[in-house]
């Protein structure tokens, strides 16, 4: 019977791998929305929000934790293809509906209604018939009927079938487009309630299967809320809340200081939400049971609010903003309680001196900001591939306004009332040209200027142009998909920032006046910076370098067919392919990926690979994701699909960061197969977490991760780990221009403070510490070689490295031991290697801290002198367990200093672990987490924001005890 089971199941899951329109693009993500967030769902058990955006996500927020739980993702395509503008759930969370620029066939109409299943997140159903945008959605409180509002200027009724959604009626005497589209039950009726956009309110009954109310409201609508009693209305252009009882007769209003956009009212009919279009941003909570009073103002967002909903009696969403970030408040108190946002932000200005890129992510700028741009805040080196703050942006050059004897203006179009949408091109003060900008090239003319040649560069809305000084277009550069800010240029580079948080640079070389025909050009790099300086540079076909965890904010969205859903993967997911910084740093040299690429091979051969042949495996989980047993055994069920026609390397489960022996796991598949695995796993500890991911020689899956809850531990399990310590530390070398002032010391301190440990938190504390003349190769070799041989599956081990280390010609690195040669790099230092293989393999719990990127040219002027990023990154890529604390990542320096007695990494350490600092909830137990956030937040204070701690926590890893504070 089993047997027969698996037939089925692996029946039915098969059509599943049959690809259609496959293709992948690069895209950024900030674990936040980076477009305007267009609507918001709530679940019926109240732990999640449903949000969608103009960035073409659906995403799903966890309530309590504010973190991302999942994207639900679909087709999307150049220019508006794609974006959402409206989702309904389904009143039992098992229907997810969406629509809005969703083209369904090669006409390209935007016409497409998405059904999917909520909880696994697969496209079941398409609903084709509308024949423009879809602007509303809404399903019935019993998930019989859907009914959707389009600027088709009609509104479609759909009601659930045996076989899915299908086309129940359509009404199409609409005058204008339908802006919402509200499905309400009173009693025995079933009410449709619409707003056009010229003004026209209207009830349909469909139960006399006709409208029964119709009503003006002399302004065109964009926001429509609908209760058991009442009607809420608002249009552009006013400051009115119009309300309407259900027969569509005025019964109050309410004028507000600014234009209300987006309107919601609370499930029980009483509040009335109101969104914000114009300053202040401000949202407002009214009582119908105080004849509309105001009770509460919402204030954080800065920008347009629209999307939002109730949570329940006291809670409500927001969604807007100058980051397009998730606002939770008690709206009877008008109390921020959490904000949900991604770590990037919009780039204001920019500007470029050498190899050296100034941003600015904040909006500073005074008066007309199209002449007065906003400041710059921080620089990305293109040499270094570091972010800093520096004091002075001295010599950073922006676009230029004028050239020679031109100078360039702005106006309002005659058929475009944007007050900047005609670019007007002087010369000697007079017009000889102008540009003016529509909706299918920009707009507007957000940002515009001369190149150093005198062509004229012009942005707006994603759109960027170069024009000759008569006005003759030249180049279109294809690649970003928010509004363009800003712009900068020197010689033949090209520098834009956006609203999608994205710098891109440009060549301009072969951009001039004789072009006969127009170019398409491409960015040669692109550049993200988070909030938290998290970098990722990559180039358009997906090669990358980045900081520790940037490569987190960029990935390839995968189309599988305008009938499949969509998927991402980070391109951390393809590590071993795309990941070259070396290949990067040529791009920049030469300004030119295939330039880049043809020199990086003559120096080193890689592999060329499309993403879309590439694909990493996925992991379906047959199991539940979250598991509450009084049993210590469970069984972990899931397929893994190879996903591409690369076969299948590796599977991998882990338990809180352990791997477990899988010999008996048979790897062969056959073409478009999949693999079903059954574990039977112990759990350990009260709280588990379960990891499982698999791989093929190109790219990871997307892990998986399950929680499992054990009511009852088995007490006789738990006993004491033992404490392994590994403590190097160089401060004097045979080279003695490599000394240091702290290294030795700082190894000293560690191992103290988790020698006094034994009998506390660990049962027995052994320590191996190394120092200056003591440090030698040989010993460090043979210190690594004691703790693979020592530690069991039960331990604990810290590994402290306090030193210098430095990167050879190919970025290889190395910790240099007190007897190092940096001339003789293979035969006298430490290759990274060693302590990669050692981590990986230990059975035990590992904790690396890593100090070894200290001031000093030590490099002797011949290559970059610390930069341990790409080995931890290798290390990290392994995906085990293992927690990384290092002092500084990306080239930058950790510092030393005589008043701290240590280096500033250490210091930290000591302060948090010794001092109890970090012991944040007062419980006398510090937890990694803990330590975490006190290091990171001691070093910042400590070198004044000039020095970055890293620390890398798997998420397979529950939070941890590192150290129990004495009394």
């Amino acid at each position: 019977m089993k047997k027969f089971l698996l037939v089925i199941l692996v029946a039915l899951i098969l059509p599943l791998n049959i690809k259609a329109e496959v293709n992948t693009i690069l895209r950024v993500d900030t674990k936040g929305h980076k477009g305007l967030v267009r609507d918001i769902c709530v679940t019926s058990d109240k732990k999640y929000i449903v949000s969608a955006s103009d960035d073409k996500t659906i995403r799903v927020w966890n309530i309590e934790t504010g973190k991302e739980e999942r994207k639900i993702l679909g087709q999307i395509g150049d220019g508006a293809e794609g974006k959402i503008y409206s989702i309904a759930l389904s009143s039992d969370d098992k229907y997810l509906a969406a629509g809005g620029y969703l083209s369904f066939g090669g006409d390209k109409e935007y016409g497409r209604i998405r059904i999917y299943d909520f909880k696994t997140g697969k496209l079941i159903q398409n609903l084709e018939s509308h024949t423009s945008i879809i602007n509303s959605l809404c399903f019935d409180d019993s998930g019989k009927y859907l009914v959707s509002g389009s600027y088709d200027k009609t509104v479609k009724v759909w009601q659930k079938g045996k076989n899915g959604f299908y086309l129940d009626k359509t009404l199409n005497n609409f005058k204008s487009p339908v802006k919402k589209a509200v499905l309400k039950k009173t009693q025995d009726k079933f009410l449709i309630v619409t707003a056009e956009y010229k003004g026209r309110i209207t009830v349909y009954d469909m139960n006399k299967n006709r409208f029964i109310e119709k009503y003006n409201l002399k302004r065109p609508v964009h926001s429509l809320a609908v209760s058991d009693k009442y009607v809420a209305a608002c249009g552009r252009y006013n400051n009115t809340i119009s309300i309407l009882n259900l027969s569509l007769e005025p019964v109050d209003e309410i004028i507000q200081n600014n234009e209300a956009q987006g309107l919601k009212f609370s499930q029980d009919g009483r509040y009335l939400l109101a969104g914000a279009s114009s300053h202040p941003r401000d949202c407002f909570v009214y009582d119908s049971k105080l004849s509309f009073k105001k009770i509460s103002t919402l204030k954080k967002h800065k920008n347009i609010v629209f999307a939002l909903n109730f949570i329940n009696s006291f809670t409500a969403v927001t969604g807007g903003g100058a980051k397009n970030e998730l606002c939770i408040w008690n709206f009877l108190t008008g109390k921020l309680l959490k904000t949900i946002e991604g770590k990037g932000k919009i780039v204001w200005s920019v500007g470029i001196k050498g190899n050296k890129i100034a941003l600015g992510n904040t909006f500073t700028a005074s008066g007309d900001w199209h002449f007065k741009p906003s400041a710059f805040e921080k620089v990305f080196d293109l040499d270094s591939f570091s972010v800093s703050e520096p004091s002075s942006f001295e010599g950073f050059k922006r676009i230029l306004k004028s050239y020679k004897n031109y100078d360039l203006s702005y106006s309002k179009g005659k058929n475009n009332p944007r007050p900047d949408a005609v670019l007007e091109i002087r010369k000697d003060l007079r017009i000889i040209t102008e540009i003016e900008k529509t909706s299918y090239d920009g707009f507007r003319n957000a940002s515009f200027g001369f190149t150093d040649k005198g062509i004229v560069v012009t942005g707006g809305m994603g759109s960027l142009t170069a024009y000759s000084k008569y006005g003759r277009k030249l180049a279109d550069f294809i690649g970003h998909t928010g509004e363009i800010w800003t712009l900068a240029t020197q010689g033949n580079v090209l520098v834009s920032g956006s609203g999608d948080n994205i710098i891109k640079l440009w060549s301009l070389k072969g951009i001039d006046e004789n072009l006969e025909t127009p170019k398409k050009v491409y960015p040669y790099l692109n550049i993200f910076v988070s909030d938290e300086n998290e970098w990722v540079v990559w180039s358009r076909s997906g090669y990358y370098n980045s900081s520790i965890n940037g490569d987190e904010h960029v990935g390839f969205h995968v189309n599988n067919g305008s009938s499949t859903e969509g998927e991402f993967y980070p391109s951390k997911r393809f590590y071993k392919t795309y990941f070259r910084p070396n290949l990067i740093e040529k791009i920049a040299q030469y300004k030119d990926e295939a330039k880049g690429l043809e020199a990086f091979e003559n120096a080193k051969k890689i592999v060329v690979a499309k993403s879309e042949n590439i694909l990493p495996p996925k992991i379906i989980l047959n199991s539940e994701k979250n598991i509450t047993t009084d049993n210590e055994k469970i069984t972990i069920d899931f397929y893994v699909d190879p996903n591409s026609e690369n076969e299948i390397q590796n599977i991998s489960i882990l338990l809180n960061g352990r791997e477990i022996n899988e010999r008996a796991i048979k790897r062969k598949t056959k073409k478009n197969g999949l693999i079903r695995i059954s574990k039977d796993l112990i759990l350990e500890q009260e709280k588990n977490i379960i990891k499982i991911d698999a791989e093929n020689s190109f790219a990871k899956s997307n892990p998986v991760y399950v929680n499992a809850f054990l009511k009852t531990p088995n007490q006789a399990d738990i006993f004491k780990p033992g404490l392994y310590v590994l403590s190097i530390g160089v401060s004097k070398y045979l080279d003695k221009s490599f000394n240091l002032d702290y290294a030795a010391a700082d190894a000293g301190s560690i191992a103290e403070i988790f020698g006094s440990q034994a009998g506390g938190l660990y049962n027995s504390v052994k320590a191996k510490i190394l120092t200056d003349n003591e440090a030698t190769r040989i010993n460090i070799l043979k210190g690594i070689n004691w703790l693979a041989r020592e530690a069991t599956q039960k331990d604990v081990v810290i590994i402290f490295i306090a030193g210098h280390g430095i990167n050879d010609d190919f970025s290889g690195y190395y910790f240099l031991p007190h007897d190092a040669d940096r001339e003789f790099l293979s035969g006298t230092s430490i290759e990274w290697t060693k302590f990669d293989n050692l981590v990986k393999n230990l059975p035990s719990k590992v904790i690396l801290m890593a100090d070894s990127c200290h001031s000093g040219n030590i490099a002797g002027g011949k290559r970059r002198s610390a930069d341990i990023t790409g080995a931890l990154k290798e290390m990290m890529s392994a995906g085990a367990g293992q927690v990384i604390m290092t002092a500084t990542t990306g080239g930058s320096y950790a510092y030393e200093n005589k008043q701290w007695g240590h280096g500033a990494f250490t210091r930290a350490l000591n302060d948090g672990l010794k001092s109890g600092l970090a012991d944040y909830d007062k419980n006398n137990v510090i937890t990694i987490k803990e330590l975490d956030f006190y290091v990171t937040f001691r070093v910042k204070e400590l070198t004044n924001g000039k020095q970055k701690p890293t620390t890398i926590v798997p998420e397979s890893i529950p939070d941890f005890p590192v150290l129990l504070k004495s009394n």
